[in-house]
């Protein structure tokens, strides 16, 4: 019996999975903010959201988000606002992998304070 004590606490220990930390690695886009997905992008979205623009503060929507796409398994994210005349929305998009970059987005009148990421695990 005392042989498989060691070896049961050794299988135990290399099974159990280490806690991973998921943060958001931001992409950095050029002013002004209106970014929008493109033509590629729109094939790889996972889900859409948006709520009125006083339902969440800016860090609060981008958390709600950024726990939807870790719910969703999702590579990346974009958040940004439209409506400009009224009313004023918030959308957030997830994406499935690979990886999304500033070339995968381009401009669009209507759209303000875009900032999209990646999902990134160590």
């Amino acid at each position: 019996m005392k042989l498989f004590s060691p070896l049961a606490a050794t299988l135990l220990a290399i099974s159990t999975p280490a806690t991973a930390r998921i943060w958001l690695w931001e992409i950095p886009f050029h002013e002004p903010l209106n970014w929008i997905y493109g033509e590629k992008l729109g094939y790889r979205i996972i889900d859409v959201f948006d709520s009125p623009l006083g339902n969440y503060t800016d860090d609060g929507w981008l958390h709600f988000v950024e726990q939807k796409c870790i719910d969703k398994l999702c590579q990346g994210l974009l958040t940004y606002k439209v409506g400009e005349h009224a009313p004023e929305y918030r959308v957030g998009v997830t994406f499935r992998g690979p990886w999304i970059y500033a070339r995968d987005f381009e401009r669009n009148e209507g759209i303000w304070d875009s900032h999209a990421g990646n999902m990134v695990q160590n």
